[in-house]
């Protein structure tokens, strides 16, 4: 099942996001000492905040996830971002990762006056 995280999910998405850049830590331009989200306050602020939104995959715990980020200024708000793709290791080669971007990819599309998606990649 894939659905929009909200912050009663904070604790989940800490913890798979620790395991990240743990995991995977060339995949990503955040070191876990530098992650905003290493702290579930942190974490529950950043997905109550309305200019992100974070999708996750439950098989049945919180397996991946992928946020979608709008941009803020004026001038810039035809723009959104995907960020922080990640699927667990047990998880991968079972269309979790393309369940999640399209979720994503559905939501962008959802946002007036969204005409630009950005995906950032890491080698």
């Amino acid at each position: 099942m894939i659905r929009r995280l909200t912050p009663a999910d904070a604790a989940a998405y800490s913890a798979i996001r620790r395991d990240a850049l743990l995991g995977e830590p060339f995949a990503f331009g955040t070191s876990p000492d530098e992650d905003v989200a290493r702290s579930v306050l942190r974490a529950r602020r950043m997905l109550a905040d309305k200019q992100n939104a974070v999708f996750g995959a439950f098989e049945p715990d919180l397996s991946g996830v992928v946020g979608v980020r709008r941009q803020s200024r004026k001038k810039l708000r035809h723009k959104a971002e995907l960020w922080g793709m990640y699927v667990r290791l047990e998880e991968r080669g079972r269309g979790v990762g393309r369940q999640l971007m399209e979720a994503a990819i559905a939501y962008a599309r959802e946002q007036d006056g969204v005409r630009l998606l950005h995906l950032v990649v890491t080698e």
